[in-house]
């Protein structure tokens, strides 16, 4: 029996189509994707590595779930990895904010010494501008004194 182009090609076909079967994603309607609990429809989203951010209400969970629909699942190793990823930025973000109240507490700080000075100074200023009037009223009396 001759094999010739045709049947290699026709094979060659077949095998195609049985693997892209079985790789095909099971894609959903939005009638199906009606009947899923909300939890559901967040983990189906959340499986694909998306977020849906401004999403209140169900339909718009549905919406954004039907048209990602076609993304890959990721999985759970990247995800853990992500996660961790995840968790190590806002530990650092959560650090920064941390230095930066530190750093503005300092600032307050500085800023209450500083106004504290200003008050010191100008209480010894009147202080000392008390003293030079009363000296020199006391200076002018003992002139008047000295006049009569």
């Amino acid at each position: 029996m001759k094999i010739n182009k045709m049947m290699i090609i026709g094979i060659i076909i077949g095998i195609i189509l049985i693997i892209t079967n079985i790789v095909k994603a099971e894609l959903y309607t939005k009638k199906q994707m009606r009947r899923w609990k909300v939890e559901r429809l967040k983990q189906f989203i959340e499986d694909r590595g998306q977020q849906c951010i401004g999403c209140g209400r169900k339909s718009e969970l549905i919406n954004f779930a039907y048209d990602i629909q076609q993304l890959p699942k990721m999985p759970k190793r990247v995800k853990k990895r992500l996660e961790g990823e995840e968790d190590m930025l806002k530990r650092s973000l959560e650090h920064e904010y941390a230095q930066v109240e530190q750093m503005m507490a300092y600032r307050e700080g500085e800023k209450k010494r500083k106004r504290q000075e200003k008050i010191k100074k100008q209480i010894k200023y009147e202080e000392q501008l008390k003293k030079r009037t009363e000296a020199a009223e006391t200076i002018k009396e003992e002139e008047n004194k000295i006049d009569l």
